[in-house]
């Protein structure tokens, strides 16, 4: 099996955390992070690309996908004359990030969107998925 998930997930994390030093970034999808702003950057798939493969049925490239969420809580409105932007602001900003971060290794975002936080609603989510 082809395994690119670590170089993903670090590459992704260190990203985010460069700009965003107290998020919370795991590679696994929890009920309830520690901490917000909260990213989850999560292989969803890893599948043999039979075209390449050799007569002996060797692997030689896999087709994967990749789901990042993101979660705030962030607060925002306007504070002694200045605008203060809020939870949706702060997971566009992060989804920003990841998307380049994606884009520049090569993957393809299929879908980045707003998603209905049914838990909470006071925590605002977004989702993206990346394949290559």
């Amino acid at each position: 099996m082809i395994d690119i998930e670590s170089k993903v997930y670090s590459s992704v994390r260190a990203a985010i955390l460069a700009k965003y030093p107290k998020c919370y970034v795991a590679d696994a999808i929890l009920n309830a992070p520690p901490s917000y702003p909260c990213v989850y950057i999560v292989e969803a798939d890893n599948t043999n690309y039979r075209r390449t493969a050799d007569s002996s049925g060797n692997e030689h490239d896999a087709e994967v996908l990749y789901v990042i969420e993101i979660y705030s809580n962030k607060v925002g409105g306007v504070r002694n004359g200045k605008v203060i932007p809020g939870k949706k602001a702060e997971c566009k900003d992060i989804a920003a990030i990841a998307d380049d971060t994606m884009l520049e290794l090569g993957f393809n975002r299929t879908m980045l969107n707003q998603i209905p936080n049914e838990k909470d609603a006071t925590i605002y989510r977004m989702v993206g998925r990346y394949d290559a």
